[in-house]
């Protein structure tokens, strides 16, 4: 661990920040959306493969000599925690199996009522 555990901290807060907004966003339909708009779902796809495409260029790009060894900067515990969340926000994996996990939450419990209400009128002599 370079940075340390405060910084793995904070990597984890922006990331279970962004799991939270992707619940949210599922919550209110949001990712409903984003996944039946060819439109919106193409742009997040392509801004997630962005992120991971430009810190490879700019190293192919870099005109540094190869033989000195990259002194690593510490980050900030912002500068962490925002990169742990712009990373599971653009991860549209996580857009799809949290919004698929939420649509199938209400059909469970209606299910659920549905069993219950079978099983009081399969007893007789209750009146339900």
């Amino acid at each position: 661990m370079v940075q340390g555990e405060r910084a793995g901290l904070a990597s984890v807060l922006g990331i279970e920040l962004a799991s939270l907004t992707h619940a949210v966003a599922a919550a209110l339909g949001l990712s409903a959306l984003l996944l039946t708009s060819a439109l919106a779902f193409s742009v997040v796809k392509y801004l997630g493969a962005a992120y991971l495409v430009y810190p490879g260029v700019r190293t192919l790009l870099a005109r540094e000599e190869r033989q000195q060894v990259p002194v690593q900067v510490p980050k900030s515990f912002s500068q962490v925690f925002a990169l742990g969340f712009l990373v599971n926000l653009l991860n549209w994996p996580t857009t799809r199996i949290i919004g698929d996990r939420v649509v199938c939450v209400p059909r469970f419990f209606y299910q659920l009522m549905l069993l219950a209400t079978a099983q009081r009128a399969a007893v007789p002599g209750r009146r339900c």
